[in-house]
């Protein structure tokens, strides 16, 4: 059974003396300068909008202005799913039905709010396409007179297609790091990387600036996945697995993912 089909509820599990002596690993939970920017133009969109609302009933502006305000409002409840705190120390999410240990955190409600935003991009495109065919058309108007705000709509489209697009590849793709007996399989931007344990030079856990797990190849390709990504301690996830990288002999116990925590538990002291 592959990855794919087998992603069940997942499960918390806490490790002591392994990970972080924080109190909260930041896995995007901060609001940092780029997102800070995103509330702050969608919530002076959305009361612009408002405003607009209260303006003259004939203009375009009052015509799009709910449209507007309930899409700003969805794009902040995006922005706080999207970088809320989603890792602890020394604990890691994984699921319970799935074959190997699949090490990873589904943020339903970060994909339920994106795909509703990015479901609007189209239906704000056709309302835009009535509206030019209702000026030019209908009233017969000239293009000097078309709302510059309304030209603008029209990159709404591709804009919410691509964002659809990357939508669906990840829900295609694993939503973490996937152990196996063989190797690996994980999801780093924008493909999926399945390396053996045999093309794996090192694992390592960056805590500096925004904490992420490291996944370094033979080839000298190093890959990156983000703590929220994998929704737990990346310091804890690079231990597990480094155990495995490390140890060969312990590899069959990720045929089942409880065997293979109990193997790491028990074994993750001995030198050999």
């Amino acid at each position: 059974m592959s990855a794919r089909t087998s992603r069940g509820p997942s499960r918390l599990m806490r490790f002591t003396a392994v990970g972080t002596d924080a109190q909260f690993i930041d896995g995007g939970g901060a609001f940092r300068a780029r997102q800070c920017f995103a509330a702050v133009f969608f919530v002076v969109t959305g009361l612009y909008f408002v405003a607009c609302l209260l303006g003259d009933p004939e203009s375009w502006q009052f015509a799009v202005a709910p449209y507007f305000v309930v899409n700003s409002a969805i794009v902040l409840a995006l922005t706080w799913a999207t970088h809320r705190v989603a890792a602890r120390p020394h604990r890691i999410r994984y699921f319970t039905r799935a074959t190997g240990l699949w090490i990873g955190y589904p943020q339903r409600m970060h994909r339920c709010i994106a795909a509703l935003l990015l479901l609007n991009g189209p239906l704000l495109g056709i309302a835009n396409a009535v509206y030019t065919w209702e000026f030019f058309v209908a009233a017969g108007r000239s293009v000097l007179d078309f709302p510059r705000l309304a030209c603008g709509v029209l990159a709404v489209i591709p804009l919410s297609a691509y964002g659809l697009a990357q939508l669906a590849r990840h829900l295609h793709l694993p939503p973490g790091v996937h152990l196996e007996e063989r190797g690996l399989t994980f999801a780093s931007s924008p493909f999926e990387r399945t390396p053996s344990w045999e093309e794996i030079a090192d694992i390592e856990a960056v805590e500096a600036g925004k904490p992420r797990l490291a996944i370094v190849e033979t080839s000298g390709r190093r890959s990156t996945i983000a703590a929220q990504t994998i929704g737990s301690d990346p310091v804890t996830v690079a231990a597990i697995l480094q155990f495995f990288l490390h140890r060969p002999q312990h590899r069959s116990a990720l045929a089942d993912h409880q065997q293979a925590i109990r193997c790491f538990l028990a074994h993750r002291h001995d030198p050999s």
